[in-house]
């Protein structure tokens, strides 16, 4: 599906050019008031530099906002949804009720000036809706061709007692700049797996805020793929509010060249019995570097609660870097489990060693230990049937 935005006189960001970009889309007046407050927030914040807490590895160097044009000319957007999901977008998603109940609520529009670059001058609207008790028996697939600035926001709301086997995010192309934010309620007793791929141009500023919030018995697997983009800053939060909810964050990062991508994470417990596990794996070659700096929070109010962070780096050049900064902050003595480790090295060479001495050349072994170092995590997904799409992404990107 195409869509056609008519482009504003200016190419500056502006209250002007929010105005035109919600008239253009026949937005309600709540929505622009948004707009316009986040635009003010953006215009009040400062960039983030390495100055920032959080943002000590990444340099957003070279990057200029002001050549952004807040309505590009085309977006492409492609949907595939099992029977039994509500999948809107843009006009018919402002129709939903829902979506001023749950627009803007778990990632605030002022979080940062990034964040509120896109509340303000977002171009894709989507809400997922999984009714109560409806169970949908295949994944839901979206596909964005970025052509063009693209500024996705995506509201995921699973109902109590319902589930879905998988929402796929998947983003490619682009030329310049993406930003989008997912925000994802998980009613009582509900479950899904959200998966976002990222195979951008090389030239291409990324930026992906999730923030997720579960209720009581609710289950989450997130798996963010990030494979292509010149910068990527990924922040993935998960919020347990309700007893015996449960949540793993997984991350599989694959880039080379000067490729950057930083992942920033939370995972905070408040309801008891709780638990969540995050495991990232990066492979990075040429200069590429990475980043990661996770935080388990678990609050005085969640007793009995089990947490674990494990973020490991392969090294495939000498100038490749990685860095990792696994963080807990325990309000409470009533933990089961709370652990967090990260390592960074080059292949094991006895490994390689073994590999070649039954035939398979440096490269190829090389490369088969880091296939098997990714299914690793890709594994705990548990969802088979879309594990060979997402291998094609991750060789695709890699030829």
């Amino acid at each position: 599906m195409t869509e056609t935005l008519v482009p504003t006189p200016s190419s500056t960001l502006s209250s002007e050019a929010v105005q035109a970009l919600s008239r253009t889309r026949r937005e309600p007046a709540w929505l622009l008031d948004l707009r316009l407050r986040a635009f003010e927030a953006y215009q009040r914040l400062p960039l983030p530099d390495q100055r920032t807490e959080g943002w000590r590895r990444t340099s957003l160097r070279g990057l200029n906002l002001d050549s952004l044009q807040p309505e590009p000319a085309r977006q492409d957007f492609d949907v595939s949804a099992g029977a039994g999901a509500s999948v809107l977008r843009d006009e018919d998603a402002l129709r939903d009720p829902r979506v001023e109940r749950y627009f803007g609520q778990l990632v605030a529009h002022n979080a940062d000036k990034l964040v509120a670059l896109h509340y303000a001058f977002f171009n894709h609207l989507t809400i997922i809706v999984i009714p109560r008790g409806v169970v949908v028996e295949e994944p839901i697939w979206l596909l964005y061709d970025a052509a063009s600035p693209l500024l996705a926001h995506t509201l995921l709301i699973v109902e109590d007692e319902a589930s879905v086997p998988a929402v796929v995010e998947d983003f490619r192309g682009g030329e310049a700049f993406v930003s989008n934010v997912v925000e994802q309620s998980i009613g009582a007793n509900a479950h899904t797996r959200y998966v976002q791929l990222q195979r951008l141009g090389p030239e291409v500023w990324n930026f992906s805020t999730q923030r997720a919030q579960l209720a009581q018995d609710a289950s989450l697997r997130t798996l963010n793929v990030a494979c292509g983009g010149r910068t990527s800053r990924n922040t993935v939060q998960v919020i347990l509010d309700g007893r015996g909810s449960q949540a793993d964050l997984l991350g599989i990062v694959d880039i080379g060249n000067r490729q950057h991508v930083d992942f920033e994470t939370l995972q905070e417990h408040s309801g008891d019995a709780t638990r969540s596990d995050l495991v990232i794996h990066d492979a990075l070659r040429d200069r590429a570097s990475a980043n990661f700096t996770g935080l388990i929070r678990i609050n005085k109010s969640a007793r009995q609660t089990e947490s674990s962070q494990e973020q490991k780096n392969i090294l495939l050049s000498d100038s490749a870097k990685a860095d990792s900064d696994p963080k807990l902050e325990i309000l409470n003595n009533d933990v089961i489990r709370c652990t967090h480790g990260a390592a960074v090295g080059p292949v094991d060479s006895e490994m390689v060693f073994y590999l070649q001495s039954r035939g398979l050349d440096h490269s190829t072994a090389e490369q088969l230990i880091v296939d098997g170092f990714f299914q690793s995590t890709l594994s705990k997904l548990q969802l088979p049937s879309i594990e060979e799409r997402i291998w094609s992404t991750i060789r695709g990107d890699r030829s």
